[in-house]
């Protein structure tokens, strides 16, 4: 295969943030231009890293009665995407750690519950 400029592309976020959340079964969006359903929240500023997506896969090797390997078969796949929040807020810390654990008062003092409580899926 030659190389090809063409497949190249350079990915910047909005300048209002990059990283949404909404909880599950929220409706999605069909393209890359379409408005977001009010139900998601702007995490806001990410690191420089912006969004990383890791695949990890296992595989398991089959040998013949003698040694010679006959077989390399993928058991298992898993993808994993991470970020690094760097802005401190509401919608950042439920994320994290759970609406019931954030409180903000009316002055906009947030208190926060670390705990072991499950986390409901976003």
């Amino acid at each position: 295969m030659a190389n090809n400029a063409k497949n190249v592309s350079f990915g910047k976020p909005k300048a209002t943030g990059a990283v949404f959340v909404a909880p599950a079964g929220t409706t999605l969006p069909t393209n890359a231009t379409s408005s977001l359903d009010a139900a998601f929240k702007n995490l806001g500023y990410v690191s420089e890293d912006g969004l990383v997506n890791g695949v990890e896969t296992d595989t398991e090797t089959i040998n013949a009665w003698g040694g010679d390997q006959v077989l390399v078969g993928q058991t298992t796949f898993g993808e994993m995407f991470t970020t690094n929040l760097i802005e401190t807020n509401e919608d950042v810390l439920t994320t994290l750690y759970g609406e019931d654990n954030v409180t903000v008062d009316g002055s906009g003092n947030i208190t926060l519950k670390v705990n072991s409580k499950v986390l409901p899926n976003i």
